[in-house]
């Protein structure tokens, strides 16, 4: 299972757990707090990935307009 198939299926799980169980009001502000750290996390590696796909494509537009084939 890839990362992001984890990722989901964990978003699943924690979706199906906060329509089940009823939180106090510290919990889930802890849970949000928890939450918001991920994204921040996951935003980070998303320009990172994205930083580099560019990269990629920087270079591939940069042979291609060169007629370079390496």
């Amino acid at each position: 299972m890839s990362a992001t198939e984890k990722i989901r299926v964990e978003l699943c799980r924690l979706r199906q757990q906060l329509n089940e169980k009823e939180y106090s009001e510290p919990e889930l502000e802890a849970l949000f707090k928890e939450i918001e750290d991920v994204i921040k996390q996951m935003t980070q590696l998303r320009g990172t990935i994205f930083a580099k796909l560019f990269s990629f494509k920087s270079r591939d537009l940069r042979k291609t307009i060169d007629g370079d084939p390496e």
